[in-house]
């Protein structure tokens, strides 16, 4: 691969690099992708120039890291695109909202629990949760025990209290059901072109 190629695309847009900063992942669902000796550096030589100390090596994400992850725009995408990592940060500051909920529910009236569901709890659930929401069901349900578990706290119910009903109440969507929402309000933003272009002809309707 032509390193020479990433520096000037840089050099050209007046755009800056730091290689020790910078990491790069691969995305294969085929583990002969993953085993693979890839290396990738910077060239950072000018022409007729071939000086080692301008060359950098980029670090790459692999599954066998400790953090297999690469963060964009707040989501953590592994290898895989198996988004595990994401709903295990999702779980734990879900967790956090649980807590509070917990120590202040014998104090504040509904409306307010309420308004702390909605300011703590459910903006983490709806978050690119058309994106992430592809994780194994398992790990789905997990976060939609702890959405039950709010719920009770809202309505001050037993914890083994059946939270249907109460989500009526609260016209609060499932988990699950607020999954397939978002996915419909994306897919409507695709069919109305309010999406980026990039999602232009991806899927077909008739």
């Amino acid at each position: 691969m032509n390193s020479k190629k990433y520096v000037s695309f840089f050099r050209t847009f007046k755009l800056s690099l730091n290689p020790s900063k910078t990491q790069y992942i691969i995305f294969s669902g085929s583990e002969a992708a993953h085993s693979e000796d890839f290396h990738l550096f910077i060239d950072n030589n000018n022409e007729n120039e071939d000086l080692v100390l301008h060359k950098h090596e980029i670090t790459r994400i692999k599954q066998t890291d400790d953090n297999p992850t690469y963060k964009y725009l707040g989501i953590l995408m592994d290898p895989h695109f198996s988004f595990c990592q994401h709903v295990a940060k999702i779980s734990t500051k879900l967790s956090k909202a649980l807590y509070v909920l917990r120590k202040v529910k014998n104090f504040l009236p509904e409306k307010a629990l309420f308004l702390l569901y909605y300011s703590l709890f459910h903006c983490h659930l709806i978050y690119a949760a058309e994106i992430w929401s592809s994780a194994p069901e398992h790990l789905i349900n997990q976060l939609f025990l702890k959405q039950k578990a709010a719920i009770r706290l809202i309505a001050n119910a037993k914890y083994n209290a059946h939270t249907q009903p109460l989500c009526k109440q609260f016209e609060i969507l499932p988990l699950t059901k607020l999954i397939l929402y978002q996915k419909l309000v994306f897919f409507q933003s695709v069919i109305q072109k309010r999406a980026p272009p990039s999602f232009d002809n991806v899927w077909f309707t008739v």
